[in-house]
């Protein structure tokens, strides 16, 4: 970069014909330059997390969080949501722009249009999921169900 502006510069200088345009074109060339080298400092990588849903039964709708551990002890909340017609036996998901760190993903299907997982006295009454790394384990804490994002993913899940 510095080479080219040292190319450009000289090459303008030769057509500039008063000192007021070689002081307007050198102040472009260097605007321009500040711009080039702070885009690659603002620009941050993203990824995508996708995968398929497996359920047991269609109906209701399936409410889908991506969850980072802070979030991980607050029902009905994530980095990112989604909400699904359960109109088939495998739905497909996908979280965009996502920045690299530790996540997890938690989901369930709503039956009765409460918008909440129901709970009865030996845990949840509709299907829910989780993104577990390896089986399933109650209690369970975020290690248990976190993944790294440092590139794309597919995380299926089967509810339970």
């Amino acid at each position: 970069v510095i080479i080219i502006s040292a190319v450009v510069t000289f090459f303008i200088r030769k057509k500039a014909k008063t000192k007021n345009q070689d002081i307007k074109t050198k102040s472009l060339i260097l605007l321009f330059l500040i711009s080039i080298s702070l885009t690659g400092y603002t620009q941050s990588e993203s990824y995508t997390v996708q995968g398929t849903l497996y359920l047991n039964s269609k109906g209701g709708v399936v409410y889908v969080y991506l969850v980072n551990e802070a979030q991980f002890s607050v029902p009905f909340t994530g980095v990112k949501e989604l909400k699904l017609k359960a109109d088939r036996h495998t739905l497909k998901y996908s979280f965009q722009n996502i920045k690299k760190g530790e996540y997890a993903i938690r989901c369930f299907q709503d039956l009765n249009g409460n918008c909440k997982l129901d709970k009865g006295m030996f845990g949840p009454k509709e299907p829910y999921g989780l993104s577990w790394k390896n089986e399933e384990c109650f209690p369970f804490e975020f290690d248990d169900v976190s993944f790294s994002v440092n590139r794309n993913l597919i995380i299926n899940i089967n509810s339970a």
